[in-house]
């Protein structure tokens, strides 16, 4: 596979770093604390709306205080030990493990709620998923992508092709962000995206006005 164009991991690397002083770095302080009393429920719900989970039925799902706080129960119960195994294989198997359990009260398997809520709980180790990642990924690949195998296909991925660029970035960047598997997944999302060429038409003239 050949190298990808390193301005569009550049925008995926700077765009990490905004995410996690907008929000992330709080939440990921919350998960660490399980979402604990009313300012992590409330920070929880927070977390849904800013990406973009209060949709379909899901967000009739979540609609209910109950059903949160018990999505939030099951997450920490799962989510929260140290993965101590090979972290693909042990993160998918835990992912799947909540989308059955969520899957029949919904109607629809919580895939992107669900590892974007396991990532605050490993940051450091852990992509993200959703739709356009999944489907940038499924373009890379022979296999179906799905939600019961993106882990172990992302993986090949992140150490066969993104790794490299995110490397090169990383040392570039007089900052340095904490997930170099959130990058790679936020370069999928990217890479799927029917806006992409204007992202990167916007973040190439931003760079030029700030230099």
């Amino acid at each position: 596979m050949k190298k990808q164009s390193l301005c569009e991991w550049s925008w995926a690397y700077q765009n990490q770093l905004v995410l996690l002083d907008s929000h992330d770095a709080y939440w990921i302080k919350c998960a660490s604390s399980q979402w604990e009393g009313r300012e992590g429920f409330v920070e929880f719900g927070n977390f849904l709306t800013s990406y973009g989970l209060r949709r379909g039925k899901i967000a009739k799902y979540f609609s209910k205080d109950k059903n949160v706080k018990f999505f939030i129960k099951k997450c920490n119960e799962i989510f929260m030990p140290k993965i101590k195994g090979n972290i693909w294989t042990e993160a998918q198997q835990r992912w799947n493990e909540i989308n059955n359990i969520f899957e029949p009260k919904i109607g629809a398997i919580p895939a992107s709620a669900s590892l974007k809520t396991f990532w605050f709980y490993h940051s450091d180790i852990l992509p993200m998923y959703d739709q356009y990642a999944k489907k940038a990924l499924q373009s890379l690949v022979e296999e179906n992508v799905n939600p019961t195998n993106y882990l172990i296909l992302f993986k090949d991925f992140y150490i066969n092709t993104a790794l490299e660029n995110i490397n090169t970035v990383h040392e570039l960047s007089p900052r340095k962000y904490i997930s170099k598997p959130r990058v790679a997944d936020k370069y999928l999302w990217l890479l799927g995206n029917k806006k992409r060429n204007e992202v990167i038409r916007n973040f190439n003239l931003g760079q030029k006005l700030s230099k």
